[in-house]
């Protein structure tokens, strides 16, 4: 719930708010970014908020800001998914997540146009 009220708190500052102030990023600031993802991943299964919020910080444009969230996102999500299969080896539907991977990289070539404009 704590998330989801932060989310929601920070996505109205960003409609009211005037002119958006460029943060210069470090390593640790990065790190700090990345530790906070996989934290809510592991907590709520969303890890790509405070990446995506840190990006969107540093005034990067919108590709540049996917560049760097969307691998992540997966790394993430493929991670979840071995420590899963390492917890509980027995479970058949964890490789079946593995077998749905590919097709979750496959994106049709107008989409991400047609939703952007």
């Amino acid at each position: 719930m704590g998330l989801g009220v932060f989310l929601m708190v920070y996505g109205c500052y960003v409609l009211l708010r005037g002119e958006s102030r460029v943060l210069r990023g470090n390593r640790w600031l990065d790190a700090a970014a990345g530790a906070l993802g996989g934290i809510t991943g592991g907590l709520a299964g969303f890890p790509g908020a405070f990446v995506t919020i840190w990006c969107s910080m540093r005034g990067w444009d919108k590709l540049r800001q996917r560049a760097t969230y969307q691998p992540y996102i997966l790394a993430m999500q493929l991670l979840t998914i071995a420590c899963l299969q390492w917890q509980a080896p027995a479970q058949a539907v964890v490789k079946q997540d593995f077998a749905l991977v590919p097709f979750a990289l496959l994106e049709p070539s107008g989409a991400s146009r047609c939703f952007n404009g």
